[in-house]
């Protein structure tokens, strides 16, 4: 009987254990907030931390650097670039300096031709 016990508070302290165990912070991300002009927001950064957004947007190479607020957000702003209707492909790294990183690539987004 007493062992019976001692395996039934064994696995129930396990199985409070287990799931904060496996609770992990999300992952930095990047998404585009608007295409024109170009506003890149970035999400789950660390508190405080410097970021290096650099790519490649319809061609052209841009960069910029943002500090994360409190809650591990940003937003750049690039006001001579623009992403909207036929454009080409998006590719921008963001580079934290406390390790945090996030990647966006988007396809080129294809026009639909017309023909007379």
């Amino acid at each position: 009987m007493r062992s019976l016990r001692f395996v039934l508070i064994l696995a129930a302290v396990a199985a409070i254990a287990a799931p904060a165990a496996h609770t992990q912070a999300p992952q930095a991300s990047l998404r585009l907030a608007q295409f024109n002009p170009l506003i890149v927001r970035g999400l789950y950064f660390h508190p405080g931390e410097k970021i290096r957004v650099a790519g490649i947007v319809s061609e052209s190479k841009i960069g910029a650097f943002a500090h994360a607020t409190a809650g591990g957000t940003f937003a750049i702003t690039f006001p001579n670039v623009h992403a909207g209707g036929c454009m080409g492909a998006v590719y921008l790294r963001a580079t934290g300096s406390l390790g945090s990183l996030a990647i966006l690539k988007m396809p080129p987004r294809l026009c639909a031709v017309r023909t007379p």
